[in-house]
């Protein structure tokens, strides 16, 4: 049994690239969700339909967004998490300047179950792209 099995997970970034390719591997590897998030839709709806050939049957949802916005951050941790049924357990922080979205999840989250392994401060995102 794969160690994704079962598993909700969010990645950032996820139109291209390594956030493509985590999450085609994620999709193969048995996880339960994706949260996949980008910019730009067009490059997002290829890589779901790529993901659908590979696990017809994962709960998926596709959000375009600007992690740079906290109005959109906070769409992205609503979203992921009415999808989800409140569950998250894994969180790709893939794209540039998204520190923000790894506070933002713990705020949202109950039980403590979510866990980061780094904190960025910062006082307003660094555009890498």
């Amino acid at each position: 049994m794969s160690k994704l099995a079962g598993k909700s997970i969010l990645i950032t970034g996820a139109s291209q690239g390594l956030g493509c390719a985590m999450a085609l591997r994620f999709a193969s590897e048995g996880a339960a969700g994706l949260s996949l998030v980008a910019r730009h839709a067009d490059r997002l709806n290829v890589v779901r339909d790529e993901i659908r050939k590979i696990a017809p049957n994962i709960d998926m949802v596709t959000i375009e967004a600007d992690v740079s916005k906290p109005r959109d951050i906070e769409r992205i941790v609503a979203t992921t998490l009415a999808q989800f049924k409140g569950q998250l357990d894994v969180l790709v922080n893939n794209a540039s300047t998204n520190w923000a979205l790894a506070d933002a999840i713990p705020a949202r989250l109950s039980g403590g179950r979510f866990s980061r392994s780094a904190r960025y401060e910062s006082d307003r995102p660094v555009s890498a792209n």
